[in-house]
């Protein structure tokens, strides 16, 4: 990846036997979409250097999450909310902090949400890298640790890449 003039080149070698969908590139609280990227094939980009803000991304996702949370805090919780679309929001939990609103307009039912340590990328974006994530439906980089046919199975995988802007 590369600054070039009012843009940025990027190049992406995508060494997976599948293609892989809903490609984004997240880089200077912008999140750029990249669309598809094919299987065993090198795809050459030049994008503009503004795209959607992912502050705006994070949080219209992150809506369904808090619903959801609000939920099951119930006494008998309702499992009504249901997150349809799985790839945009697990690039939102991967920015999962930038959902957070300031301190002074925090209350009960907006909650923080804890993550694992490395599991949120925004610290990467502050730090000035690029991210690259790319959706791969129906595959998994491991194979299943179960010796029995689940009945309910389900094995998608979000690429996240980080890489420095030349």
């Amino acid at each position: 990846m590369t600054s070039q003039g009012g843009g940025w080149r990027i190049e992406v070698d995508n060494r997976l036997d599948r293609n892989l969908n809903n490609a984004r590139l997240v880089i200077q609280d912008q999140i750029l979409e990249l669309g598809e990227l094919p299987a065993n094939q090198t795809k050459k980009l030049t994008l503009p250097r503004t795209g959607s803000p992912l502050r705006s991304f994070v949080q219209t996702h992150a809506g369904h999450f808090r619903q959801a949370v609000s939920q099951r805090q119930q006494a008998f919780g309702k499992n009504t909310q249901q997150i349809y679309d799985i790839p945009n929001s697990t690039i939102a939990a991967s920015f999962i902090s930038q959902a957070r609103e300031p301190q002074s307009q925090q209350s009960y039912n907006n909650p923080n949400f804890l993550t694992p340590q490395g599991m949120d990328l925004s610290p990467l974006v502050e730090r000035g890298d690029a991210i690259l994530l790319a959706w791969a439906p129906d595959y998994s980089m491991a194979k299943p640790m179960n010796r029995f046919s689940a009945r309910r199975t389900r094995h998608d995988t979000l690429l996240r890449v980080a890489t420095e802007i030349k």
